[in-house]
């Protein structure tokens, strides 16, 4: 994985931290848990890709 700049590292791994811990809570839907952390990743590395 190639990270382009520090901005996308940091967006990383705030959305790591935070799906982290809206696992732990939603832990009783696993799959709903996953699906909204895969569209939110996503959505912050197309928003970070489109940025100039």
């Amino acid at each position: 994985m190639v990270v382009k700049d520090m901005k996308e590292l940091w967006l990383r791994r705030i959305c790591v931290w935070v799906c982290a811990h809206v696992g732990k809570v939603a832990a009783s839907w696993p799959k709903t848990t996953i699906i909204c952390c895969l569209l939110t990743t996503s959505l912050f590395s197309l928003k970070t890709a489109l940025t100039p």
